[in-house]
């Protein structure tokens, strides 16, 4: 009885806040629903200054309803790969599989629309059925894309081509779980079936493809720290470093030395080429520049520095330009 009347003060103080000028708001204002019933719409009234913002608000809320069960959905993907070691190789790709929580959002539109007392308002809806049937086919879409994609991988024999394809099926297998999320709510109470592609599912047999692909560090041995941290993010890029591998990852570090007033001057390049005997796939360069006041000690500063770089930098780097390297060279 208390939260009843609560809510019909509530209702007749915001009622009265819009009558200040004699301006009555519609009903759907206050209870949206009656227009688009909750059994087969979403719907929200948005608030603003302008038409724009309110409409932008409307589609906002909306927006946060899918957002709050795909971020449900997220956290249990990643407790789940955490306790699943058969994903590990995949799931420390760093591949951008990260999706905004509404960027595959599709058809909210407006309806009504009133101002009043200064105040703009939207009401902006969701066709439950009409959208379940989008993206129920955009589902099928990428389950066969990743069939298509499991095929090149098992068929071609380029050790690159088959990776940049393992990582186009782990991106459509992400974007199907999204999607399945937005089902569940979509759907309701009924339950929409899993995809044939779940992102674990994909990445264990991704990960199960790709243990073929191998690789053998070659660099001077007074790097060897330097060795060890890539080896480090080789195998977080879903390879396998071994000491005779399909593919060379050959390192140097050249040094230009100089002086000047009582310094001596190290300019260094750090070069990593990725090949399979053949052809270079993939290079990668950094530069720098350290001194010192002992020529004895210089090297021993540029080992630091190329490992310090290592810890902090070089991973995001050289993550980023390889990904950019295998789409210039692929494509679905």
């Amino acid at each position: 009885m208390e939260r009843k009347i609560i809510f019909l003060i509530t209702f007749f103080i915001f009622y009265s806040l819009l009558n200040i000028n004699g301006d009555t708001p519609p009903a759907w204002v206050l209870t949206p629903k009656l227009i688009y019933p909750d059994k087969d719409y979403f719907s929200s009234v948005g608030e603003g200054r302008t038409k724009d913002e309110a409409e932008n608000n409307a589609i906002g809320n909306i927006s946060k309803i899918f957002e709050t069960n795909v971020t449900v959905v997220s956290i249990l993907k990643e407790r789940t790969s955490q306790l699943n070691n058969q994903t590990t190789r995949i799931v420390n790709m760093n591949v951008d599989v990260q999706l905004r929580s509404n960027a595959k959002l599709v058809n909210v539109r407006t309806g009504e629309y009133w101002s009043g007392n200064g105040r703009h308002y939207v009401l902006a809806y969701l066709n439950k059925r009409e959208t379940a049937k989008v993206y129920q086919s955009k589902i099928a879409d990428n389950d066969n894309k990743i069939d298509v994609l499991m095929r090149n991988i098992n068929s071609i024999e380029r050790p690159f081509d088959k990776y940049y394809y393992g990582c186009e099926a782990v991106i459509l297998a992400d974007e199907n779980d999204k999607l399945h999320s937005y089902l569940i709510l979509l759907m309701s109470p009924d339950t929409p079936p899993p995809p044939k592609h779940t992102y674990l599912s994909t990445n264990i047999a991704i990960g199960q493809l790709l243990k073929k692909i191998t690789m053998r560090i070659e660099i001077d041995r007074k790097y060897r720290n330097v060795e060890q941290k890539l080896s480090k993010v080789l195998t977080n890029l879903g390879f396998s470093v071994t000491k005779n591998g399909l593919m060379d990852v050959i390192v140097e570090v050249n040094e230009i030395i100089s002086q000047s007033d009582g310094f001596v001057f190290s300019k260094y390049s750090f070069n990593i080429d990725v090949d399979d005997g053949n052809e270079t796939f993939f290079t990668f360069t950094r530069s720098g520049k350290v001194g010192h006041v002992s020529i004895d000690n210089l090297n021993i500063k540029v080992i630091k520095e190329l490992e310090n770089y290592i810890d902090k930098e070089f991973e995001k780097e050289f993550v980023e330009s390889f990904n950019d390297s295998l789409k210039r060279r692929s494509s679905i």
